[in-house]
């Protein structure tokens, strides 16, 4: 062997950063059984919270309809515009009045 085919050593210099295993580590749980099972489970809870929020919302629906029928009947009318009599002093209207003009020439 001449001098010129001589075999010399190459320094490599190899980074990894813990985050790049980390990703690998998950990507690898994600593609097996494991990461199925997971995402299952997953979609599962989603779909079992997406029903309990949408019952959840039905049921506000209803009671915000049943309340205003409630006040607005003729037995609770009577009684509601008393108590707002009552709240309405001078310096309330006053402010509220001053922030509606206030909010229409801003």
């Amino acid at each position: 062997m001449s001098d010129d085919q001589t075999t010399k050593p190459i320094q490599v210099d190899v980074n990894i950063k813990a985050e790049q295993i980390n990703k690998m580590v998950v990507q690898a749980i994600l593609d097996s059984s494991l990461g199925e099972t997971i995402r299952s489970s997953i979609k599962s809870q989603m779909s079992d919270y997406n029903f309990r929020a949408s019952v959840e919302k039905s049921v506000q629906t209803q009671m915000r309809e049943a309340i205003a029928r409630v006040i607005q009947s003729e037995e609770f009318k009577p009684k509601i515009d008393g108590m707002i009599r009552e709240m309405l002093t001078d310096e309330m209207l006053k402010n509220a009045v001053s922030a509606m003009c206030s909010k229409m020439w801003a």
